[in-house]
Protein backbone atom coordinates (compact mmCIF):
# COMPACT_ATOMS: atom_id res chain seq x y z
CA UNK A 1 0.00 0.00 0.00
CA UNK A 2 1.54 3.52 -1.19
CA UNK A 3 1.50 5.88 1.61
CA UNK A 4 0.26 9.56 1.13
CA UNK A 5 1.91 12.88 2.53
CA UNK A 6 0.00 16.35 2.41
CA UNK A 7 0.54 18.32 -0.19
CA UNK A 8 1.01 21.51 1.78
CA UNK A 9 3.83 22.08 4.30
CA UNK A 10 3.85 22.22 7.62
CA UNK A 11 4.80 24.85 9.78
CA UNK A 12 7.83 23.24 10.64
CA UNK A 13 8.55 23.04 6.92
CA UNK A 14 7.34 26.50 6.49
CA UNK A 15 9.83 28.31 8.78
CA UNK A 16 12.82 26.73 6.50
CA UNK A 17 11.11 27.84 3.41
CA UNK A 18 10.11 31.47 4.52
CA UNK A 19 14.42 32.02 5.51
CA UNK A 20 15.28 30.18 2.36
CA UNK A 21 18.17 27.80 4.36
CA UNK A 22 19.95 25.74 5.41
CA UNK A 23 20.57 23.09 2.62
CA UNK A 24 21.24 19.76 3.64
CA UNK A 25 24.36 18.52 2.13
CA UNK A 26 25.62 14.74 2.15
CA UNK A 27 28.36 12.99 0.26
CA UNK A 28 28.44 9.24 -0.64
CA UNK A 29 32.38 8.46 -1.71
CA UNK A 30 32.94 6.01 -4.81
CA UNK A 31 36.01 4.75 -6.52
CA UNK A 32 36.93 7.20 -9.33
CA UNK A 33 37.03 4.44 -12.73
CA UNK A 34 37.30 6.97 -15.29
CA UNK A 35 35.48 8.93 -18.09
CA UNK A 36 32.62 10.01 -15.67
CA UNK A 37 30.80 12.72 -18.33
CA UNK A 38 27.53 14.62 -17.50
CA UNK A 39 25.58 13.17 -20.61
CA UNK A 40 26.16 9.82 -18.36
CA UNK A 41 25.11 11.58 -15.03
CA UNK A 42 22.42 13.31 -16.52
CA UNK A 43 21.23 10.50 -18.04
CA UNK A 44 21.49 7.87 -15.08
CA UNK A 45 19.46 10.06 -12.51
CA UNK A 46 16.96 10.81 -15.19
CA UNK A 47 16.00 7.08 -15.18
CA UNK A 48 15.51 7.40 -11.56
CA UNK A 49 13.54 10.30 -11.23
CA UNK A 50 10.05 8.23 -10.45
CA UNK A 51 11.68 6.79 -7.06
CA UNK A 52 10.55 9.58 -4.84
CA UNK A 53 7.83 12.74 -5.53
CA UNK A 54 10.49 14.70 -4.41
CA UNK A 55 12.30 14.60 -7.46
CA UNK A 56 9.84 15.79 -9.66
CA UNK A 57 8.00 18.28 -7.42
CA UNK A 58 8.23 21.83 -6.62
CA UNK A 59 6.87 24.07 -3.68
CA UNK A 60 4.84 26.76 -4.87
CA UNK A 61 4.00 29.99 -2.25
CA UNK A 62 -0.03 30.42 -2.08
CA UNK A 63 -0.71 34.01 -3.08
CA UNK A 64 -0.75 36.18 -0.43
CA UNK A 65 0.82 33.93 1.89
CA UNK A 66 -2.69 33.03 3.14
CA UNK A 67 -2.14 29.36 3.80
CA UNK A 68 1.39 27.44 3.64
CA UNK A 69 3.38 26.85 0.11
CA UNK A 70 2.44 23.10 -1.71
CA UNK A 71 3.85 20.80 -3.86
CA UNK A 72 2.50 20.77 -7.44
CA UNK A 73 3.93 18.35 -10.37
CA UNK A 74 6.84 20.28 -12.11
CA UNK A 75 8.66 19.53 -15.25
CA UNK A 76 11.90 18.25 -14.47
CA UNK A 77 14.88 19.75 -16.60
CA UNK A 78 17.62 17.00 -15.78
CA UNK A 79 20.44 19.78 -16.60
CA UNK A 80 19.11 22.64 -13.92
CA UNK A 81 19.62 19.81 -11.61
CA UNK A 82 23.16 17.80 -12.35
CA UNK A 83 27.45 18.93 -12.45
CA UNK A 84 29.84 17.37 -12.77
CA UNK A 85 32.79 18.96 -12.52
CA UNK A 86 36.75 17.44 -12.20
CA UNK A 87 38.57 18.39 -9.32
CA UNK A 88 42.04 19.89 -9.76
CA UNK A 89 43.42 20.19 -6.23
CA UNK A 90 44.83 17.29 -4.09
CA UNK A 91 43.26 16.90 -1.29
CA UNK A 92 40.53 17.53 1.00
CA UNK A 93 40.77 21.78 1.66
CA UNK A 94 39.19 22.89 -0.94
CA UNK A 95 36.51 20.84 -1.79
CA UNK A 96 35.83 20.57 1.87
CA UNK A 97 35.20 24.18 1.74
CA UNK A 98 33.17 24.36 -1.16
CA UNK A 99 30.90 22.10 -0.34
CA UNK A 100 29.90 24.10 3.03
CA UNK A 101 29.12 26.74 2.25
CA UNK A 102 26.68 24.88 -0.16
CA UNK A 103 24.51 24.39 3.03
CA UNK A 104 24.52 28.53 3.40
CA UNK A 105 23.12 28.79 -0.32
CA UNK A 106 19.17 28.22 -1.31
CA UNK A 107 17.93 26.27 -3.63
CA UNK A 108 16.08 27.87 -6.56
CA UNK A 109 12.33 27.61 -6.20
CA UNK A 110 10.88 27.47 -9.64
CA UNK A 111 12.72 23.64 -9.89
CA UNK A 112 12.04 20.94 -7.67
CA UNK A 113 14.05 21.94 -4.73
CA UNK A 114 17.28 19.43 -4.99
CA UNK A 115 20.60 19.03 -6.95
CA UNK A 116 23.71 16.75 -7.15
CA UNK A 117 27.08 17.67 -8.22
CA UNK A 118 29.60 15.25 -9.01
CA UNK A 119 33.20 16.05 -8.49
CA UNK A 120 35.66 13.28 -10.34
CA UNK A 121 39.45 12.88 -9.63
CA UNK A 122 39.68 13.58 -6.12
CA UNK A 123 42.68 12.66 -4.72
CA UNK A 124 44.84 12.74 -1.33
CA UNK A 125 41.86 12.28 0.91
CA UNK A 126 43.06 10.15 4.11
CA UNK A 127 39.95 7.24 4.29
CA UNK A 128 38.87 7.82 0.69
CA UNK A 129 40.39 5.78 -2.75
CA UNK A 130 43.65 6.74 -3.84
CA UNK A 131 40.98 8.39 -6.77
CA UNK A 132 37.49 8.88 -5.87
CA UNK A 133 34.27 10.26 -6.67
CA UNK A 134 32.50 12.53 -4.76
CA UNK A 135 28.65 12.85 -5.60
CA UNK A 136 26.82 15.64 -3.04
CA UNK A 137 23.43 15.76 -2.99
CA UNK A 138 21.45 19.03 -2.00
CA UNK A 139 18.00 19.11 -0.44
CA UNK A 140 16.74 22.36 0.92
CA UNK A 141 15.73 21.88 5.06
CA UNK A 142 12.07 22.76 4.11
CA UNK A 143 11.54 19.93 2.12
CA UNK A 144 12.75 17.28 4.88
CA UNK A 145 14.66 15.89 7.56
CA UNK A 146 17.85 14.04 8.51
CA UNK A 147 15.91 10.45 8.50
CA UNK A 148 14.13 11.71 5.23
CA UNK A 149 17.02 12.70 3.70
CA UNK A 150 18.59 9.46 4.33
CA UNK A 151 15.20 7.84 2.67
CA UNK A 152 15.78 9.95 -0.77
CA UNK A 153 19.62 9.01 -0.50
CA UNK A 154 18.80 5.20 -0.77
CA UNK A 155 16.07 5.65 -2.88
CA UNK A 156 18.22 7.59 -5.63
CA UNK A 157 21.35 5.54 -4.95
CA UNK A 158 19.73 2.00 -3.81
CA UNK A 159 18.86 -1.04 -6.18
CA UNK A 160 14.82 -0.66 -5.96
CA UNK A 161 12.87 1.76 -8.42
CA UNK A 162 9.43 0.90 -6.12
CA UNK A 163 8.35 4.31 -5.02
CA UNK A 164 6.67 3.81 -1.63
CA UNK A 165 4.29 7.11 -1.03
CA UNK A 166 2.87 9.88 -2.88
CA UNK A 167 1.25 13.07 -2.40
CA UNK A 168 -1.95 13.61 -1.95
CA UNK A 169 -4.63 15.47 -3.90
CA UNK A 170 -4.86 19.01 -2.79
CA UNK A 171 -8.34 21.75 -2.83
CA UNK A 172 -7.69 25.03 -4.79
CA UNK A 173 -6.26 27.19 -2.48
CA UNK A 174 -9.01 29.92 -2.60
CA UNK A 175 -11.64 27.25 -0.82
CA UNK A 176 -9.07 25.73 1.20
CA UNK A 177 -7.88 28.46 2.59
CA UNK A 178 -11.31 30.04 4.09
CA UNK A 179 -11.60 26.97 5.60
CA UNK A 180 -8.49 26.01 7.41
CA UNK A 181 -8.04 29.47 8.59
CA UNK A 182 -10.59 29.45 11.63
CA UNK A 183 -10.48 25.77 11.88
CA UNK A 184 -6.46 25.92 12.57
CA UNK A 185 -7.39 29.25 15.12
CA UNK A 186 -9.71 26.98 16.63
CA UNK A 187 -7.31 23.81 16.97
CA UNK A 188 -4.31 26.13 18.33
CA UNK A 189 -6.57 26.78 20.77
CA UNK A 190 -6.72 23.30 21.98
CA UNK A 191 -3.65 22.25 21.52
CA UNK A 192 -2.62 25.36 23.32
CA UNK A 193 -4.73 23.89 26.47
CA UNK A 194 -3.31 20.58 25.83
CA UNK A 195 0.25 21.69 26.12
CA UNK A 196 0.00 23.73 29.24
CA UNK A 197 -1.79 20.59 30.88
CA UNK A 198 1.55 18.90 29.64
CA UNK A 199 3.34 20.92 30.64
CA UNK A 200 1.96 20.89 34.13
CA UNK A 201 2.34 17.28 34.38
CA UNK A 202 6.14 17.71 33.76
CA UNK A 203 6.70 20.49 35.87
CA UNK A 204 8.77 17.83 38.28
CA UNK A 205 11.09 16.97 34.99
CA UNK A 206 14.29 19.46 35.03
CA UNK A 207 14.89 21.63 31.79
CA UNK A 208 18.21 22.23 30.69
CA UNK A 209 19.32 26.09 30.93
CA UNK A 210 19.12 28.56 28.53
CA UNK A 211 21.52 30.30 29.11
CA UNK A 212 25.38 29.02 28.89
CA UNK A 213 28.50 30.71 28.69
CA UNK A 214 29.57 32.44 25.82
CA UNK A 215 32.93 31.30 24.64
CA UNK A 216 35.06 32.69 21.03
CA UNK A 217 33.45 30.34 19.11
CA UNK A 218 30.19 31.82 19.41
CA UNK A 219 30.50 35.08 17.97
CA UNK A 220 29.47 36.29 14.39
CA UNK A 221 30.26 34.08 11.57
CA UNK A 222 32.35 36.54 9.09
CA UNK A 223 35.03 34.64 8.61
CA UNK A 224 35.96 31.77 6.01
CA UNK A 225 34.72 28.64 5.67
CA UNK A 226 36.78 25.10 6.83
CA UNK A 227 35.62 21.10 6.82
CA UNK A 228 37.63 18.63 8.01
CA UNK A 229 36.56 15.02 8.88
CA UNK A 230 38.18 11.99 10.63
CA UNK A 231 37.27 7.94 9.99
CA UNK A 232 36.32 5.31 12.03
CA UNK A 233 34.24 1.95 11.97
CA UNK A 234 31.36 1.66 13.53
CA UNK A 235 32.49 -1.76 15.24
CA UNK A 236 34.78 -0.37 16.48
CA UNK A 237 32.63 2.78 18.11
CA UNK A 238 30.28 0.10 19.71
CA UNK A 239 32.39 -2.21 21.00
CA UNK A 240 34.90 0.72 22.33
CA UNK A 241 30.90 2.45 23.92
CA UNK A 242 29.81 -1.44 25.12
CA UNK A 243 33.18 -1.79 26.51
CA UNK A 244 33.09 1.31 28.94
CA UNK A 245 29.66 0.69 29.93
CA UNK A 246 26.16 0.98 28.81
CA UNK A 247 27.20 3.84 26.59
CA UNK A 248 25.50 4.64 22.79
CA UNK A 249 28.14 6.04 19.76
CA UNK A 250 26.38 8.90 20.49
CA UNK A 251 27.03 9.00 24.21
CA UNK A 252 30.65 8.67 22.89
CA UNK A 253 30.84 10.98 19.92
CA UNK A 254 29.37 14.35 22.17
CA UNK A 255 31.71 13.10 24.96
CA UNK A 256 34.49 13.61 22.09
CA UNK A 257 33.06 16.23 21.55
CA UNK A 258 32.91 18.06 24.64
CA UNK A 259 36.86 16.72 25.52
CA UNK A 260 37.96 18.49 22.32
CA UNK A 261 36.03 21.44 23.09
CA UNK A 262 37.11 21.70 26.79
CA UNK A 263 40.63 21.21 25.43
CA UNK A 264 40.32 23.52 22.82
CA UNK A 265 39.55 26.37 25.04
CA UNK A 266 41.38 25.85 28.07
CA UNK A 267 44.47 26.00 26.00
CA UNK A 268 43.86 29.61 25.64
CA UNK A 269 43.11 30.00 29.23
CA UNK A 270 38.97 30.52 28.44
CA UNK A 271 37.63 27.95 30.34
CA UNK A 272 33.94 29.14 31.57
CA UNK A 273 33.00 27.70 35.46
CA UNK A 274 29.93 26.47 34.34
CA UNK A 275 29.63 23.60 31.44
CA UNK A 276 28.51 23.92 27.87
CA UNK A 277 25.88 22.69 26.18
CA UNK A 278 25.38 20.97 22.98
CA UNK A 279 22.25 21.15 20.38
CA UNK A 280 21.17 16.98 19.93
CA UNK A 281 18.71 17.02 17.21
CA UNK A 282 15.85 14.17 17.83
CA UNK A 283 14.15 12.77 15.28
CA UNK A 284 10.25 12.29 16.30
CA UNK A 285 9.11 10.42 13.01
CA UNK A 286 7.30 7.17 13.51
CA UNK A 287 6.81 5.55 10.02
CA UNK A 288 4.88 7.21 7.47
CA UNK A 289 6.13 9.20 4.02
CA UNK A 290 9.94 10.38 4.61
CA UNK A 291 8.73 14.43 3.57
CA UNK A 292 8.44 16.95 6.18
CA UNK A 293 10.44 17.91 9.18
CA UNK A 294 9.72 15.67 12.48
CA UNK A 295 12.79 16.66 14.64
CA UNK A 296 13.19 17.73 17.96
CA UNK A 297 15.83 19.06 20.06
CA UNK A 298 17.55 18.22 23.14
CA UNK A 299 20.09 20.40 24.94
CA UNK A 300 22.62 18.35 26.37
CA UNK A 301 25.14 19.50 28.94
CA UNK A 302 28.91 19.19 27.71
CA UNK A 303 29.69 18.88 31.24
CA UNK A 304 32.90 20.97 30.49
CA UNK A 305 33.53 21.61 34.04
CA UNK A 306 34.95 18.18 34.59
CA UNK A 307 38.21 17.35 33.68
CA UNK A 308 38.11 13.37 34.00
CA UNK A 309 37.05 12.03 30.87
CA UNK A 310 35.21 8.88 32.33
CA UNK A 311 33.39 11.08 34.94
CA UNK A 312 32.40 13.34 31.77
CA UNK A 313 30.92 10.65 29.38
CA UNK A 314 28.86 9.47 32.26
CA UNK A 315 27.64 12.34 33.56
CA UNK A 316 26.76 13.61 29.22
CA UNK A 317 25.21 10.00 28.88
CA UNK A 318 22.89 10.66 31.71
CA UNK A 319 21.90 14.26 31.16
CA UNK A 320 21.35 12.78 27.39
CA UNK A 321 18.93 9.66 28.63
CA UNK A 322 17.12 12.40 30.83
CA UNK A 323 16.74 14.86 27.88
CA UNK A 324 15.62 12.33 25.35
CA UNK A 325 12.73 11.41 27.88
CA UNK A 326 11.98 14.94 28.30
CA UNK A 327 11.75 15.35 24.39
CA UNK A 328 10.39 12.34 23.48
CA UNK A 329 7.07 13.31 25.95
CA UNK A 330 6.60 16.73 24.84
CA UNK A 331 8.54 16.93 21.74
CA UNK A 332 4.73 15.53 19.67
CA UNK A 333 2.95 18.28 21.45
CA UNK A 334 5.11 21.18 20.55
CA UNK A 335 4.73 19.69 16.85
CA UNK A 336 1.35 19.67 17.14
CA UNK A 337 0.93 23.59 18.15
CA UNK A 338 3.38 24.57 15.25
CA UNK A 339 1.13 22.68 12.56
CA UNK A 340 -1.89 24.53 14.36
CA UNK A 341 -0.46 28.18 13.50
CA UNK A 342 -2.02 29.35 10.24
CA UNK A 343 0.16 30.51 7.43
CA UNK A 344 -0.63 34.29 7.84
CA UNK A 345 0.22 34.31 11.56
CA UNK A 346 3.09 32.52 11.02
CA UNK A 347 4.74 35.07 8.48
CA UNK A 348 3.93 37.91 10.96
CA UNK A 349 5.72 35.62 13.51
CA UNK A 350 8.50 34.77 11.41
CA UNK A 351 11.12 37.79 12.37
CA UNK A 352 14.18 39.08 10.58
CA UNK A 353 17.32 36.80 11.50
CA UNK A 354 18.29 37.38 15.14
CA UNK A 355 20.91 40.17 16.30
CA UNK A 356 24.29 39.53 15.93
CA UNK A 357 26.13 37.92 18.42
CA UNK A 358 27.31 40.32 21.42
CA UNK A 359 31.01 40.36 21.57
CA UNK A 360 31.18 41.46 25.20
CA UNK A 361 28.29 39.25 26.15
CA UNK A 362 29.16 36.45 28.93
CA UNK A 363 26.60 34.35 27.89
CA UNK A 364 24.27 33.27 24.87
CA UNK A 365 20.78 32.01 24.95
CA UNK A 366 20.90 28.47 23.17
CA UNK A 367 23.41 25.35 22.67
CA UNK A 368 26.99 26.13 22.03
CA UNK A 369 27.34 23.80 19.10
CA UNK A 370 25.47 21.30 17.29
CA UNK A 371 26.16 17.25 17.43
CA UNK A 372 23.92 15.18 15.16
CA UNK A 373 24.10 11.48 13.85
CA UNK A 374 22.34 10.75 11.30
CA UNK A 375 23.13 6.42 9.77
CA UNK A 376 22.74 5.95 6.00
CA UNK A 377 22.07 2.41 6.82
CA UNK A 378 23.99 -0.44 4.68
CA UNK A 379 26.68 -0.02 2.07
CA UNK A 380 24.73 -1.45 -0.54
CA UNK A 381 24.52 1.49 -2.86
CA UNK A 382 26.20 2.54 -6.02
CA UNK A 383 26.45 4.80 -8.58
CA UNK A 384 26.77 4.44 -12.09
CA UNK A 385 27.93 1.01 -10.93
CA UNK A 386 30.38 1.95 -8.75
CA UNK A 387 30.11 0.65 -5.32
CA UNK A 388 29.82 3.23 -2.18
CA UNK A 389 32.87 3.31 0.05
CA UNK A 390 32.41 5.82 2.73
CA UNK A 391 30.07 8.91 3.19
CA UNK A 392 30.68 12.32 5.09
CA UNK A 393 28.47 15.21 5.99
CA UNK A 394 28.48 19.00 6.31
CA UNK A 395 26.78 20.93 9.28
CA UNK A 396 25.76 24.70 8.77
CA UNK A 397 27.65 27.21 10.40
CA UNK A 398 25.76 30.31 11.76
CA UNK A 399 26.34 33.31 13.60
CA UNK A 400 26.34 32.42 17.45
CA UNK A 401 27.63 28.70 16.65
CA UNK A 402 30.70 28.40 14.92
CA UNK A 403 31.49 24.75 15.15
CA UNK A 404 28.90 22.04 13.74
CA UNK A 405 29.92 18.63 14.34
CA UNK A 406 27.87 15.16 12.33
CA UNK A 407 28.34 11.87 12.92
CA UNK A 408 27.62 9.30 9.93
CA UNK A 409 27.77 6.15 8.60
CA UNK A 410 27.49 4.03 5.77
CA UNK A 411 27.66 0.09 6.08
CA UNK A 412 30.89 -0.26 8.60
CA UNK A 413 32.67 3.27 7.44
CA UNK A 414 31.90 5.90 10.29
CA UNK A 415 33.04 9.63 9.62
CA UNK A 416 32.81 12.53 12.28
CA UNK A 417 32.75 15.87 10.64
CA UNK A 418 33.48 19.19 11.30
CA UNK A 419 33.14 22.49 9.90
CA UNK A 420 33.72 25.45 11.54
CA UNK A 421 33.96 29.77 10.34
CA UNK A 422 37.76 30.23 10.07
CA UNK A 423 37.13 33.54 11.67
CA UNK A 424 36.23 31.78 15.27
CA UNK A 425 38.50 28.86 14.53
CA UNK A 426 41.25 29.36 12.41
CA UNK A 427 43.13 26.30 13.37
CA UNK A 428 40.75 23.53 12.27
CA UNK A 429 43.29 21.16 11.77
CA UNK A 430 44.60 21.56 15.57
CA UNK A 431 40.66 20.83 16.68
CA UNK A 432 40.85 17.58 14.54
CA UNK A 433 43.88 16.56 16.40
CA UNK A 434 42.35 17.31 19.77
CA UNK A 435 38.84 15.14 18.90
CA UNK A 436 41.77 12.40 17.49
CA UNK A 437 42.91 13.07 21.09
CA UNK A 438 39.83 13.30 22.63
CA UNK A 439 38.74 9.76 21.13
CA UNK A 440 42.16 8.10 22.14
CA UNK A 441 41.66 8.73 25.77
CA UNK A 442 38.40 7.30 25.58
CA UNK A 443 39.89 4.02 24.03
CA UNK A 444 42.46 3.73 26.63
CA UNK A 445 39.48 3.95 29.30
CA UNK A 446 38.87 0.38 27.92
Amino acid sequence: MTDTAPARLSTADTVFYLSNRPTMVGVLVFEDRGDIEQAEVEGWLAARLDRSPILTHRLVPVPGFVDHPRWVRAEVDITRHVSVEQHTDAGWDALGEKLVRMTAEGLRRDVPPWKISVFTDVTGVEGFPERAVVVALRVHHSVTDGLGFVHLLRSIFGESATTEWQFGPSAPWWIAAPIRFPALLARMGWVTARRRMEARRLRDVPVPTALRPRTRLNGSADGGRAHRFLSFTVSEFKSTAKALGEYTINDVVVAIVAGAQRSYIEERGELPDFSLAVHVPLSLRAGGPPVGNRIAAMIVDLHTDLSDPRARLEAIAESAGRERARVTRSGPAHIAFLNSIPAPILRLLSRPPAARPVAAAEVIRHPNTIVSNVPRGAANLAFLGIPVQTTVSFPEVVDGRGVGHVATSIGDALTLAVSCDTGMMPDLDHYMELIAKEYATLRALV
